[in-house]
Formats: structure tokens, sequence, C-alpha cells
């Protein structure tokens, strides 16, 4: 390091003066401390409030992401298992009657024969 010199000192006598000097200039204002006090209140009040609104984000994300794959299996499922009307077995055992040459009762049975394959295959476990 350098040494001092004594100009150096007859130099900051005056700028120490000057500090001094000025520190009874320099006064805080009545309400300085309670005017900080509210403004770090409202500071961390703002930041808790960020904080809930993003864990409110987190799990609306986290929901979301989990229920779209379980709504999508469930949208296959009713898809399979979704029976026809009574109208179309009834249309289903006409034709299944006149094309076998059979009865109507025989064609009825023979179509909720196959509708029940149909619901067996497509809902079984091992698919």
């Amino acid at each position: 390091m350098a040494k001092r010199s004594s100009d150096d000192d007859s130099v900051m006598v005056p700028v120490e003066l000057l500090i001094q000097a000025a520190g009874n200039y320099v006064v805080p204002s009545e309400n300085l401390r309670p005017r900080t006090l509210e403004a770090a209140r409202e500071s961390a009040a703002d930041r808790v409030g960020f904080y809930k609104l993003a864990r409110l984000f987190l799990v609306l994300l986290l929901c979301s992401a989990l229920s779209v794959p379980a709504l999508d299996r469930l949208t296959a499922w009713h898809d399979k298992s979704v029976s026809p009307s009574v109208s179309e077995i009834q249309d289903q055992a006409s034709r299944i009657a006149t094309e076998k040459g059979v009865g109507p009762h025989w064609g009825l049975y023979e179509a909720f024969n196959r509708l029940r394959n149909h619901h067996a295959e497509n809902l079984s476990p091992n698919r």
C-alpha cells in the first residue's frame, strides 16, 4: 500500500468537516419508519398472494395433466360399451332372419348373441 502524505490529510479534514456538518441537515421525517414498515408489509403481502396464485396454477396444471388421460380412457371404454338401440337390434334381427332363412325369433337370438360376443371382445381385460 502507498503511504499517505500530509497533503492527503489536509484534503480529508475539510471533507470530513463537511460530512459532519451535513449530518445535522439530514433529518428523517416523522413518518419514515411507519412508511417503511407499511411498504415492507405490502411487499410481503404481494409475495404471499403471488405464491398462492402460483400454487393454484400448479395444482390446476397437475389436475388437468392427470385428468386428460383418464378421460380419454373413459371415453374409449364408453365407446366400446355403447349398445345399439332397440330398433337397431330389431333391424339386425330382421336382416339375419332374411339372410339365413330362419324365423324372426331365431334372428333376434342371433342378433343378441353377436352383440354379446361383441361386448365380450371389447370389454375383456386381456385386450
